[in-house]
C-alpha cells in the first residue's frame, strides 16, 4: 500500500465511515466492490484503469485531506505538530467541500507503481447543482491543476465520475478542468437504485397541503 494510501486514512474522521466499518467489519482500505458496482465503474472508465477487487474507500470525503495527503506524501519534512508554509493554506478549512464517495488503489504500469484516485459524485432523488459542480471542479483544479491533472509524482491522471440513475444533459462543464471532462464531458455511470416512498401532508382529497391533516404515501422519483 503507498504512501498516499496511508495518509489518506489517516486524515478520515468521518464519522459515518467509522461506523461503518465497526458494522460491517471492513478496513477503509480493503474493500471488496460489489461486481455490480465495480463494472459500472469499469465501463465509465472506459476499461482504464483496471480496478483490483480490494480498494480503500472513503465516504463523503473532504477535498482538503485529499490535498493534505498528497502534501505530506510529497513533502517527508512535514511531520506532526510542526508548522510548515504552504501557498493555499487559507483554503485549508475554509468550507467542507468532499466527495460522495474516494477509491485509490496501487497499480503497476510500465514496472512502476502509481497511486490511482477515483472520484464518484452522486445524486439519487435530487438533480445536479451546477453551482456546486463548478466550485468544486474549482477546488479541484487547485488541487490537481487543470490539463493533465498531475501536479503530484506517483499517482496516475485522477478521475471523476458523476453517478446518476440517467446521464444528465444540464450538467455545466464548460469551465472543469480538462482532466475531470475527456472526450469534453464528465465520465458518468450509472446509478442503480430501488423504490423508495416518502409520506406528503395533503387533504382528504388528496390535494398537497402543508396543513393538511391527512398523509398521502408517493414514490420518490429518482434524478432524471
Amino acid at each position: 500500500m503507498s504512501h498516499l494510501i496511508d495518509h489518506l486514512q489517516s486524515f478520515d474522521r468521518k464519522e459515518r465511515s467509522v461506523v461503518l466499518q465497526n458494522v460491517l467489519n471492513y478496513e477503509s482500505n480493503s474493500v471488496d466492490l460489489s461486481k455490480a458496482f465495480a463494472e459500472s465503474i469499469q465501463v465509465a472508465l472506459d476499461g482504464d484503469p483496471i480496478v483490483p477487487t480490494k480498494v480503500m474507500l472513503g465516504i463523503d470525503y473532504h477535498l482538503d485531506w485529499i490535498e493534505l495527503a498528497l502534501l505530506c506524501t510529497s513533502d517527508p519534512g512535514i511531520s506532526m505538530r510542526r508548522p510548515f508554509k504552504h501557498p493555499t493554506a487559507q483554503q485549508i478549512n475554509a468550507n467542507q467541500q468532499d466527495i460522495d464517495i474516494l477509491i485509490a488503489f496501487d497499480a503497476l504500469v510500465n514496472g512502476n507503481k502509481l497511486t490511482y484516485l477515483i472520484m464518484i459524485e452522486a445524486k439519487a432523488f435530487t438533480g445536479w447543482n451546477n453551482e456546486q459542480l463548478r466550485s468544486k471542479a474549482e477546488r479541484l483544479r487547485a488541487i490537481f491543476g487543470d490539463e493533465d491533472g498531475l501536479n503530484y509524482s506517483g499517482i496516475a491522471l485522477p478521475r471523476f465520475i458523476l453517478m446518476s440513475p440517467k446521464e444528465s444533459e444540464r450538467v455545466e462543464h464548460a469551465q472543469w478542468p480538462s482532466w475531470m471532462k475527456p472526450q469534453g464531458k464528465p465520465l458518468w455511470m450509472v446509478f442503480d437504485l430501488p423504490v423508495r416512498v416518502q409520506a406528503t401532508r395533503c387533504e382528504h382529497d388528496g390535494k398537497r397541503s402543508a396543513k393538511g391533516q391527512y398523509l398521502r404515501l408517493d414514490s420518490v422519483s429518482s434524478n432524471r
